[in-house]
């Protein structure tokens, strides 16, 4: 995985809509900081936010 490239968030958040929330979640939690930081880090963990408060699987 490129959990140090924007790469990786970046797909999960723009490329990926049929993933379940636990593999998003996964994803992000392997992420360095500095990518968590990032606005697809930053889109990527307002994602699956988003998806746990509404039960979306």
């Amino acid at each position: 995985m490129n959990n140090d490239y924007e790469v990786a968030p970046y797909l999960m958040v723009s490329r990926v809509n049929d993933v379940k929330t636990s593999y998003l979640d996964s994803v992000y939690n392997q992420l360095t900081p500095n990518i968590k930081d990032s606005k697809y880090g930053n889109d990527l963990e307002s994602l699956i936010q988003f998806r746990n408060k509404n039960k979306i699987n």
